[in-house]
């Protein structure tokens, strides 16, 4: 596969007078540049066949980053040769059919403006894109169904490029953590024992592990998280001048969505459950004043539960009553309710008063890794709420550890199964706390399955004012002295539950007080002169 050039260009298609006809592409081209100085646009027709656009590439010497059309450009452009003897890389660009745009009754105004902000959210997300690793690419061959026809029948011998996510090693934290393998439906992610990896026969594509990965270690070459906020950053550029209010819809990629209003602005993902409370709340954070789900459960490419992204809308709902916004703003539809139920939420996000915040500067996190959490502390100080409440509705991406102190023996074991940090061991000279942060809390478990005392209680539940790095203590004992060196080695618990497993009395009870280096050396002793221990 040829490199691709730092100069990428949005390549606008006339579609022989169909797009012209309504849209004034010479405008839109100088809009653009306007908005980035550099950037070239280049007008053109015929775009989706494949020596136009060849072409197109070696006179205007750019690789193109934005396609805008009509509906061949997805379907010829999958169809044209494996990557690596295409003159661009099919999977980096973003494609735009402005000929569907043409045909709902907007005003010439609306059509125009929609037209500006679906090109640049594209040329912002592109942006973003940093390439696609041959790992993360798959071919695999379309089956045709029931009868066709010759060409149909051709198509189906030519490989078809599919690329899907794959795992950052560095970044990963191996067999301590199974939470995106616990995530995936298709058993697609696999560990060796040594490390974990994506089985790319197996995968879907879904990029649910994307979102349920706490280190961010899996990688969505086209649909990464930083792809995404960009491409929402766009649709809300200028917000309140235009297409107002702005609404957000999250579209499954099996949907075919009608548009009725010019200010319903879609962003098409794989999944609907790779769509993250963080995500939606940074598009309010941007201006967006209602988001939509739209699925289509019959149609799904990928068969999916639908409960999980479902469970993610009613979470965020039950958030948005906590900072006194109309839970309504967030809401889901299948396709079948689309014709009344798209209208209805338009009209209803219509009649509502903007979101008040208390300065109109959306919100900045610089660490992704600090995500939701953040995410939730700054809108609640942007709405000037206080950050109090607790939500426990739908799939809350939180968990709380409460703990049986009278059976704990502070062994650490939950600690080193942690693979968000959330719980720690604090320890001082003579004693040492059970600590945990509920902020980095994901509520995946594994704590409560490798527990030997079974004395650890999940919940999945958000309390709003433990956000704020606050550490609870759940145990805390003072440690055990070595009888012989005076070491604190163990907690007292730990050695009494020892002692009491082992009817442990007398002498042997004190033994156990002394630490694991006095006894070596005892042993060690009495081993030479021939005594038993």
């Amino acid at each position: 596969m040829p490199a691709i050039s730092s100069d990428r260009a949005v390549f606008l298609c006339r579609c022989n007078g169909r797009v012209t006809s309504k849209l004034p592409l010479e405008e839109i081209q100088e809009w653009l540049c306007e908005l980035k100085p550099g950037l070239k646009v280049v007008i053109t027709d015929n775009l989706c066949q494949s020596q136009v656009m060849s072409q197109l590439i070696r006179e205007q010497q750019v690789q193109p980053a934005v396609l805008a059309g009509c509906s061949h450009l997805s379907s010829e452009i999958a169809l044209w040769q494996e990557p690596e003897k295409c003159a661009f890389d099919p999977d980096s660009v973003g494609i735009i059919d402005l000929v569907r745009e043409l045909e709902p009754p907007y005003s010439n105004t609306d059509l125009v403006e929609r037209a500006k902000l679906l090109l640049w959210a594209q040329v912002k997300r592109q942006e973003k894109f940093t390439g696609v690793p041959s790992k993360a690419r798959r071919a695999h061959f379309a089956r045709a169904q029931g009868e066709i026809s010759r060409r149909d029948l051709f198509q189906s011998l030519i490989p078809k490029y599919r690329v899907t996510p794959y795992i950052e090693s560095a970044k990963c934290l191996g067999e301590k953590c199974r939470i995106c393998r616990a995530s995936c439906e298709f058993k697609a992610i696999v560990s060796d024992g040594k490390a974990v990896s994506i089985d790319s026969a197996e995968c879907r594509g879904c990029g649910i592990c994307t979102t349920s990965c706490p280190r961010q270690a899996i990688i969505y070459p086209n649909f990464s998280l930083d792809q995404l906020e960009a491409e929402i950053e766009g649709l809300l550029l200028n917000n309140g001048e235009h297409l107002k209010p702005r609404i957000i819809a999250m579209v499954c990629q099996s949907s075919q969505y009608p548009i009725f209003d010019a200010n319903l602005l879609p962003v098409t993902v794989p999944c609907l459950g790779m769509v993250s409370p963080g995500l939606i709340l940074r598009a309010l954070d941007l201006g967006a004043q209602g988001v939509v789900f739209i699925s289509s459960k019959e149609k799904c490419q990928l068969k999916m539960d639908c409960s999980n992204w479902k469970g993610t809308v009613l979470f965020l709902q039950r958030l948005l009553e906590h900072w006194g916004i109309e839970p309504e703003r967030v809401s889901a539809l299948d396709e079948e309710n689309l014709v009344q139920g798209l209208p209805r939420f338009s009209r209803r996000i219509d009649e509502l008063k903007p979101i008040s915040f208390t300065w109109s500067q959306s919100t900045t996190i610089p660490d992704k890794s600090l995500g939701l959490p953040a995410a939730i502390l700054a809108i609640s100080e942007r709405l000037g709420t206080q950050a109090t409440g607790r939500i426990s509705a739908g799939t809350v991406p939180f968990g709380k550890i409460t703990i049986d102190a009278a059976k704990c023996t502070g062994c650490g074991a939950c600690v080193g199964q942690c693979p968000t940090d959330a719980l720690a061991n604090l320890q001082a000279a003579d004693s040492c706390r059970l600590v945990f942060r509920q902020e980095s809390c994901v509520g995946c478990g594994q704590c409560v399955d490798i527990c030997p005392e079974k004395c650890l209680h999940l919940t999945k539940v958000l309390e709003v004012d433990k956000l704020n790095h606050e550490l609870q203590v759940l145990f805390e004992d003072e440690f055990i002295h070595c009888r012989v060196c005076g070491t604190p080695f163990a907690p007292r618990a730990m050695v009494e539950s020892v002692k009491a497993r082992l009817g442990a009395t007398g002498e042997a009870a004190l033994r156990m007080e002394t630490c694991p280096e006095c006894r070596q050396k005892g042993r060690t002793h009495l081993a030479k002169s021939g005594m038993r221990a």
